[in-house]
């Protein structure tokens, strides 16, 4: 039986945790068809914005084209989906009902350590008066010691001074290293500016960093054997798989009626920093307006 725990749980704008209802479906080895089955459930039992929000998954054909019709999934609160595995009166209902019993239970214990931590924070701004006058004394003392510290830095600024005649002569030395640092400027720039930020990024953005367009990035890390492509989008092969070199990130669409979720890959820093050791090899440095030609691939050999 699959590992239902194990699979993402999404949050709606009220946090509340939502599971795939095809997921849930195909756990519970439920022959319907989904597509007959889940209106079946949900008629006189449970409405859309309330229980259930709706998910389209486009699906492709062999010749990669998009099929005009959705696939429909559902994300459905936990509630709804205890409900579903009660009537399936089955081993693996009664077992999946247990784990998203476990699943609510730790919400609830994280929700009340949070309000534990929020009053033991307001026990501490509510500070007494006699503490007040103690921190004022031990900041008075400390800037005394700070005063007699800055004494003595002002007596060792003599000997500095001192040390800039020392430093001057080393202005020689430094010239003639100007035009190796002058070299390797692009590089230090280029790995300072791009690969050293913080978040992550979508493909598009990476692709720029070399000239590229998403979809020439894609294929190139299609035919290094990095990633793949199927119906939900691209993905790593299992030999990169859960090395830190991406994350997935949740976007919810609103339609007006319903809303849509869908989880988009990005590249972390690592995986940035793995694409541009890639794309080196393949004959890109800094300063070129584009990736060579010859370095793009048209699939995995």
């Amino acid at each position: 039986m699959n590992d239902l725990i194990e699979f993402q749980y999404q949050y709606d704008k009220n946090n509340r945790p939502l599971i795939s209802g095809l997921m849930l479906h195909q756990a519970l080895g439920i022959k319907t068809p989904y597509r007959k089955w889940f209106p079946r459930v949900c008629e006189g039992r449970y409405a859309a914005g309330v229980d259930y929000v709706t998910s389209d998954i486009f699906v492709r054909r062999a010749d990669s084209t998009v099929m005009p019709n959705p696939l429909h999934d559902h994300w459905i609160t936990l509630d709804m989906a205890k409900e579903i595995c009660m009537m399936q009166d089955s081993e693996a209902g009664r077992q999946f009902r247990r784990r998203f019993i476990a699943k609510e239970e730790a919400i609830r214990r994280a929700a009340a350590e949070d309000s534990k931590n929020l009053r033991s924070t307001y026990l501490l701004l509510e500070a007494s008066e006699e503490e007040r006058k103690r921190l004022e004394a031990e900041y008075q003392r400390q800037a005394a010691v700070i005063a007699k510290q800055n004494e003595a830095i002002s007596l060792k600024t003599a000997a500095i001074l001192a040390q800039n005649a020392k430093i001057t002569n080393l202005d020689a030395r430094i010239s003639k290293q100007g035009s190796r640092i002058m070299q390797m400027q692009p590089k230090a720039d280029y790995y300072d500016e791009v690969l050293s930020a913080p978040d992550t990024y979508n493909t598009t953005t990476v692709a720029k960093d070399y000239g590229l367009t998403a979809k020439l990035l894609n294929d190139f890390l299609h035919a290094k054997g990095i990633q793949f492509k199927n119906q939900d989008g691209w993905h790593l092969y299992r030999k990169y798989d859960g090395k830190g070199y991406t994350k997935s990130e949740t976007v919810v669409w609103d339609h007006g009626p319903y809303q849509s979720v869908h989880i988009v890959m990005r590249w972390t820093q690592k995986g940035r920093e793995m694409i541009d050791r890639l794309v080196r090899e393949a004959g890109w440095k800094p300063g070129d307006k584009k990736l060579p030609i010859s370095g793009i691939g048209r699939g995995r050999k």
